[in-house]
């Protein structure tokens, strides 16, 4: 492989797979696959605490999406456009809590709400769970920040 050239993720397995049957000789197996020392560690380091998927190009998989609310925070009918977001509260001495919850934005009824003490993806899939089984056949368009 010639420098500046993107290696696949093929690639990149078969070069830590090579390093770490020659006991992690990062030099001689960034010449062998001519490639730098410094990406052969770091591949390396992926692979020991992520597995073969660590080494997978992740970048760009972030992509703006439509925006199809369009800034129109209101609906004609109930369950046809919710919002969400996660709201941090402090309390007594540095304690936080936080609020994640769906608003309606036909009448402005809170539709679920989850309160936890971390704000992570396990408070937001259950306040969606909830507000989930209060459906019947409806399918609402849900907004969130993203944040």
């Amino acid at each position: 492989m010639a420098k500046g050239r993107s290696t696949t993720w093929k690639e990149k397995i078969d070069i830590v797979y090579y390093c770490l049957s020659v006991d992690k000789d990062y030099q001689g197996t960034a010449v062998k696959y001519k490639v730098s020392y410094q990406q052969v560690y770091q591949w390396v380091r992926k692979y020991e605490v992520g597995g073969i998927d660590a080494l997978k190009d992740r970048r760009g998989r972030n992509k703006t999406v439509e925006n199809t609310l369009n800034r129109e925070f209101s609906a004609e009918n109930p369950n046809q456009k919710w919002v969400t977001d996660v709201t941090e509260f402090k309390y007594g001495n540095s304690k936080k809590v936080y609020l994640s919850a769906i608003l309606d934005l036909y009448d402005n009824t809170i539709v679920s709400y989850v309160v936890g003490h971390s704000d992570n993806n396990q408070l937001v899939f259950e306040t969606f769970d909830n507000a989930i089984n209060t459906l019947a056949a409806t399918k609402p368009l849900i907004h969130s920040d993203r944040g």
